[in-house]
């Protein structure tokens, strides 16, 4: 669980969303931690912001992913990842307006890499 660790680093600014990032990360660790993607996703949509579009974007292809377990592991894993990078390029754009580019890109690149493992 020490993913989510590093998401109220990340998004202190924009990524924020619309709520405390305290709260949106105990919501979706305890959805994750009981099995409930649905819940989890429905924690993004009702934070919003950045952070949270990432981590639908990463919720949502893992859900596919198991509903239609055609490749092994690593496909699986490597899909998550595209899919996670693809969403952190759209919403750079707006974290970048907030936040040094450096601080963004490494803390993001994390992010998006400590998901993947934890999810697959």
């Amino acid at each position: 669980m020490g993913v989510f660790h590093r998401a109220p680093h990340l998004c202190r600014i924009h990524g924020q969303g619309s709520g405390s990032v305290d709260v949106f990360v105990q919501r979706v660790r305890l959805a994750l931690r009981d099995g409930d993607i649905d819940g989890a996703i429905q924690a993004c949509d009702k934070q919003r912001g950045s952070v949270a579009n990432v981590v639908k974007a990463g919720l949502t292809k893992y859900k596919e992913v198991e509903a239609n377990p055609v490749h092994d592991k690593e496909t699986n894993r490597e899909a998550i990842q595209k899919e996670l990078e693809e969403a952190t390029t759209l919403e750079l754009p707006m974290l970048e307006r907030n936040l040094p580019i450096i601080a963004t890109i490494a803390s993001i690149g994390c992010w998006s890499v400590c998901l993947v493992r934890f999810w697959v």
